[in-house]
């Protein structure tokens, strides 16, 4: 969770091997799928040159806002929220590791209460 939207979002290190370029060709195939092509063909096009910096500025907020949920608690549990109805069986949270959390683990059991309904 994150006091406001996306921070860090544009100064996060990537660290992606070449090992990893089946995994890229994946994660682009399936946003094309999803559609997304022209609106992440600056990405690919700078990934494609090395430009791995480039690549990640180039990524529109709007695809973030699509893959990630950010904010406070309560903007948090009603974007999850927006994800319970009959059809989904299960939902899977990834919190991805802040700061604070990277230097005091033991905080995670406080952001997942938070996230609770109710909270």
């Amino acid at each position: 969770m994150t006091s406001s939207r996306w921070p860090g979002a544009r100064t996060r290190k990537w660290s992606w091997s070449s090992s990893s370029s089946s995994a890229l060709r994946t994660y682009k195939n399936f946003h094309g799928w999803l559609g997304r092509s022209e609106e992440l063909a600056a990405v690919h096009a700078r990934w494609a040159a090395g430009d791995v910096e480039g690549a990640r500025r180039a990524v529109p907020l709007d695809v973030l806002d699509g893959l990630w949920i950010s904010g406070s608690p309560e903007a948090c549990r009603e974007q999850i929220a927006r994800f319970l109805h009959p059809a989904v069986t299960a939902i899977n949270l990834y919190v991805a590791p802040s700061p604070e959390l990277v230097r005091d683990p033991s905080l995670l059991a406080g952001v997942l209460g938070a996230l609770r309904p109710g909270g």
